[in-house]
């Protein structure tokens, strides 16, 4: 059996299900083949998953990565297509929380919204459908969820929400602008001594 292979093989005989194990180069799979990995056990690059159905799904992690690895991720999406694919930066919910944390705050000086509103709707669709798909209900009860919940009301305009929203976090801005200001104003005093 080969088990040595160039980037493109690997990720096709990986996407087969066929061995148990493989490698090229920086890239490797094992566990049965249901895991494949970029440079080293450290990075989870992509693993077989299954719902209490029985379903297969593709989890691919595309999230804080390298360039080569940007290459990885790319080329196990295209070669895996015939699975139900799903990437952690849309279904990790601490993640999907920050995304559109950072989408509503943009919201607040936008000059086209739908910049932000449309791409923070798509993310908490794909959440939902992962975890409906996942059975994995108990992540709609976690502290992240709920405030993504929150966050869509903001981002679906409710107004008495946004009005709340944006008074209980200007306090919060106005104190990371403060922080921001002194560490700079203490970074130039060192810089001129």
């Amino acid at each position: 059996m080969k088990t040595k292979f160039t980037l493109k093989e690997i990720m096709h005989v990986f996407a087969q299900r066929s061995q148990s194990h493989g490698s090229a180069g920086n890239v490797f799979f094992e566990n049965n083949g249901n895991k494949i990995y970029s440079y080293g056990y450290h990075y989870l690059l992509g693993e077989f998953i299954q719902n209490n159905k029985g379903e297969t799904a593709l989890m691919i992690k595309d999230s804080r990565y390298s360039v080569s690895t940007s290459k990885h991720i790319s080329m196990l999406t295209s070669a895996t297509r015939q699975y139900l694919q799903f990437f952690t930066s849309e279904t990790n919910t601490k993640q999907v929380l920050e995304s559109i944390e950072n989408n509503v705050k943009r919201l607040q000086t936008a000059k086209k919204p739908e910049l932000y509103i449309e791409p923070s709707k798509r993310l908490f669709a794909t959440l939902n459908d992962f975890i409906l798909w996942s059975g994995k209900k108990e992540l709609t009860r976690t502290d992240d969820y709920k405030k993504v919940l929150d966050l869509m009301k903001v981002i679906d305009g409710n107004k008495d929400f946004y009005t709340t929203y944006l008074r209980k976090n200007a306090d919060k801005l106005k104190r990371e602008q403060a922080k921001a200001a002194k560490a700079e104003a203490q970074k130039l005093a060192s810089d001129v001594k």
